[in-house]
């Protein structure tokens, strides 16, 4: 159901917290605080839980909420884990635990990463860690269809896209909390470090060519 009144809240929102919004001056020049933006969105989306809040004390960890729209209100309702009643499909691919996964860190470190993405499988298999979020179950529910797709389609491996090599699964809530994904050795994490600079026009042609030929392998069977 639509509301005039909450999408232009909304939108309000989301355009006070682009980083390059220039909120506007004080109408009481004596007035030094700043309110930041992101926390008056936050506010405003935890508004509708405050009831909830005081009825459930301490609030279960594992229990997960997201708003739906009742009329022109906005109202808490639980999120089911398993992605809207179903179950996330990940019978195609190998299922580990946290133990499964292993971090080497580098020579030089003095602390494990918070968020780790070169990451050995049984301490052997190579592979980067996309960690999935309590909140990211109907996202991640697609990304396993696509996943799914790509791995039935059997590409060739001319076909330059990324291939899910298992999932992470808490073995307490049987919850998926990551993915684990083709990894791309590069030295500064991205494609630009050996793409960079004028003499590199060559190269680039070269991925231009293979990025469309692997859309176009992915298009082709109706893969998006």
């Amino acid at each position: 159901m639509f509301s005039p009144r909450l999408l232009k809240e909304y939108l309000l929102h989301v355009e006070r917290s682009d980083l390059e919004y220039i909120p506007p001056l004080p109408k009481n020049p004596d007035e030094d605080e700043f309110v930041d933006p992101l926390e008056e969105f936050y506010e405003w989306a935890m508004k509708p839980f405050l009831p909830l809040f005081r009825e459930i004390s301490p609030l279960d960890q594992d229990r997960l909420y997201t708003l739906q729209l009742a009329g022109d209100e906005l109202i808490p309702v639980p999120l089911d884990i398993t992605a809207g009643g179903r179950p996330l499909d990940k019978s195609m691919f190998p299922v580990y635990r946290p133990n499964d996964i292993h971090i080497r860190p580098s020579n030089n470190a003095i602390t494990l990463p918070t968020q780790p993405g070169k990451v050995y499988i049984k301490g052997r298999h190579v592979c980067f860690f996309k960690q999935i979020l309590p909140g990211d179950v109907a996202m991640t529910a697609k990304e396993l269809s696509t996943y799914a797709n790509i791995h039935s389609a059997e590409l060739r491996e001319d076909v330059r896209v990324s291939r899910l090599l298992g999932v992470v699964e808490d073995e307490r809530t049987s919850r998926i909390v990551g993915l684990l994904l083709s990894y791309i050795e590069c030295e500064n994490k991205t494609l630009l470090c050996p793409g960079w600079g004028y003499k590199r026009a060559s190269l680039r042609e070269k991925w231009l060519k293979q990025i469309t030929y692997s859309l176009h392998e992915l298009h082709a069977r109706q893969i998006t």
